[in-house]
């Protein structure tokens, strides 16, 4: 799947949140005007948030995001492969040179 992408000027890529939770099957939702998502956390153990505002992420504990690993920009929140991995309790594998992002995660 290919989806639009944001450089941050610091070189960070960010992707449109809503597009990778949807391709996880999870019952999510993505309130852009507001910043904030939440996605169901696995095996039914509550949800998971990420609010873009006070820059942080909580799913099984609290995490700190980086200045440039979430924002919201045309009406879409958009977040760095490490913010989204967070959010999904996932491992993250870039491969910048292929422009490639695999997100792995334990089965719900």
């Amino acid at each position: 799947m290919s989806v639009p992408a944001l450089l941050t000027p610091a070189g960070k890529v960010l992707v449109p949140l809503s597009s990778v939770l949807e391709l996880t099957g999870a019952p999510f939702e993505v309130d852009a005007a507001a910043g904030r998502a939440s996605v169901a956390r696995p095996r039914g153990q509550g949800t998971a948030r990420l609010d873009v505002g006070a820059r942080t992420v909580q799913a099984a504990s609290r995490s700190d995001l980086g200045a440039d690993d979430a924002v919201v920009s045309e009406g879409e929140v958009y977040a760095s492969a490490e913010a989204i991995a967070l959010l999904l309790e996932a491992q993250a594998e870039v491969d910048p040179a292929a422009l490639r992002v695999v997100l792995t995660r334990e089965p719900p």
